[in-house]
């Protein structure tokens, strides 16, 4: 019994070492990929790395800086926006490795806080959390679309802070001890993640409630630890905060835009079939996958109790898509991460179910006990290849594109032209660095990403036109609110005129389509664009050049070499 003992010890020794081994290759791995491509970065996220720098430059939200929603994502942002300006990395770069740090930081938390724990520790479920994980930040990374899309949305950065929140509260209701100030770390940084938008707090909350109905004493003790004081406290401190913001900011935001954006919000809002069965998201096929790995769990829940809070999670992730109503991709990451996660955890409860109930036929019992070694190293061999061909895949693509040359905006280096957001050739043919530039359309892409990536200013306050579809639906459908605005729509196109006479740009892109036929019953080229001349189209944008501006000079690119 003894020997058996020392053996199934040396089992969880070994995990402790292939587990963090694995993870920290799929991390080194993401890492590999966000440093090949140091101008990649989703358009929404440029957006608030852009409204990061305004503040920094003495910009005042929702005055100076327009945007529907709440202010903590901007204040988050100065943190990589800081961080650009301090190394002068590009901005998009500098924002890939402050979500690679959050990555790091939840992995590195789930093992701190697996090792504090003072009672016996399940390496296994760590290590498969873990994994999980750093697997699925390598996914989104090397797919290009799906990172445009997801990578540090707010959902993202919520998921990255609720993991380690979420064994924290499992190891309290399993009556196990953790350090009080690992506890305030972990439940600080989580609540910054429930409070980027209040549907967060729905999967805390109901995994809290799964809890509480499977403990048979019924207790609420585990409610009165440090972390949920500290959860309470940031969201306390931030819902105050508003109150420290000027006069101006409190009216612009509280008597204009929320109840406008809230009236409003039904201009974005799809049905539920089409929630259901988009195809740009394959919403039906995450949803069917997603229940598939519910019911194949509760076949497995018996073996490994930390399945059944995790189909918790998953389902509270339904809430966080339908609620929205809008069938972006972004809405369906928390339930796209979630069901990995749990889809690998069956998988290893499966494994560890047939494991012991070979090993437990006494002739192969001593052939299986202890094999643990072979079995990470079988392990790590597929990853390291998993990962290996994959960064090797993308390096080749990568360095057979047209390279931009980093130097002509103040940057060292190469990056892949492909990289780079629409709109840019004439932006770098005719203005320098610093420049305004006015990119005036109805939606953030390109905006936002064209004028971070190549460190220009946007010309207006109004980074892109989202807020003017839900003006226009309470314009025409909700007379009953628009009549407390009336005069709401004139001040949005004064807005945006006012601005361009005062920062006059050298090029200003406006958008075909809609947004031309709104800006069009204001007279808003006859009022802004007397002194310019068109000069071609792009991307469903037509640019205007200010008359009497000439080209700098061409978009400075290297051509890739055949190999020899």
């Amino acid at each position: 019994m003894a020997e058996q003992t020392n053996k199934n010890a040396l089992g969880f020794n070994t995990w402790k070492i292939f587990g963090p081994a694995l993870t920290t290759a799929a991390l080194l791995a993401v890492l590999f990929i966000i440093l090949i491509h140091p101008m990649r970065i989703g358009f929404d996220q440029a957006k608030y790395m852009i409204m990061a720098d305004m503040l920094w430059h003495g910009k005042t939200l929702y005055v100076d800086i327009i945007d529907l929603n709440p202010p903590l994502i901007c204040y988050i942002s100065l943190i990589p926006s800081l961080a650009s300006a301090l190394f002068n990395i590009p901005a998009s770069l500098a924002f890939s490795l402050f979500i690679w740090t959050l990555s790091v930081y939840c992995v590195c938390m789930l093992y701190a806080l697996m090792l504090k724990a003072k009672e016996q520790a399940n390496w296994l479920l760590v290590n498969t959390l873990a994994l999980s994980i750093a697997s699925y930040e390598f996914i989104l990374v090397s797919n290009r679309l799906r990172f445009l899309f997801e990578w540090g949305q707010r959902e993202h950065i919520f998921m990255l802070t609720y993991w380690p929140f979420f064994l924290l509260r499992f190891l309290r209701w399993k009556k196990l001890a953790v350090s009080p100030w690992l506890a305030i770390l972990v439940g600080a940084i989580a609540g910054c993640g429930m409070c980027l938008k209040p549907y967060f707090f729905i999967p805390a909350i109901l995994t809290e409630l799964y809890w509480l109905i499977q403990s048979r004493q019924r207790q609420i003790r585990p409610f009165l630890k440090v972390e949920m004081a500290t959860v309470a406290a940031v969201a306390a401190l931030y819902t105050l905060h508003f109150k420290l913001l000027s006069a101006a900011e409190q009216h612009a935001y509280f008597d204009m835009l929320m109840p406008l954006t809230i009236s409003g919000y039904k201009f974005f809002e799809r049905s539920t079939m089409y929630l259901c069965n988009y195809n740009f998201t394959c919403s039906e096929d995450v949803l069917v996958h997603s229940l598939c790995c519910a019911a194949l769990t509760f076949a497995f829940v018996r073996v490994e109790p930390f399945l059944a809070p995790l189909c918790a999670v998953m389902f509270s992730s339904y809430f966080i898509y339908f609620i929205q109503g809008k069938g972006f991709p972004l809405h369906l990451f928390p339930l796209n991460q979630s069901t990995f996660i749990l889809q690998n955890m069956t998988l290893i409860a499966l494994y560890k179910t047939i494991r012991e109930q070979v090993a437990s036929a006494s002739l192969f019992q001593k052939k299986l006990l202890g094999k643990n070694w072979f079995e990470g190293i079988i392990a790590i061999a597929a990853l390291i290849m998993w990962l290996g061909n994959s960064c090797w895949q993308d390096f080749k693509q990568e360095i057979s594109t047209n390279q931009f040359d980093l130097t002509s905006i103040g940057y060292k280096g190469k990056a892949s032209i492909d990289d780079l957001a629409p709109l840019a050739k004439p932006i770098l043919e005719y203005t320098n660095v610093g420049d305004y530039v006015a990119i005036i359309g109805e939606a953030t892409e390109p905006n936002a990403g064209t004028i971070l990536q190549l460190r220009r200013k946007s010309a207006t306050r109004h980074i892109d036109l989202t807020m003017l579809g839900p003006f226009r639906y309470v314009h025409d459908n909700v007379p009953e609110v628009w009549q407390k605005f009336p005069n709401q729509l004139n001040d949005f196109i004064d807005q945006l005129v006012q601005d361009l006479k005062d920062t006059s740009p050298t090029l200003v892109f406006l958008q075909n389509g809609q947004t031309t036929e709104w800006l069009g019953e204001y007279k808003f080229s006859q009022r802004s664009l007397q002194n310019y001349e068109k000069i071609g189209e792009e991307n469903y944008f037509t640019i205007y050049k200010k008359k009497g501006c000439d080209k700098l000079g061409e978009m400075r690119l290297f051509f890739p070499v055949a190999p020899k």
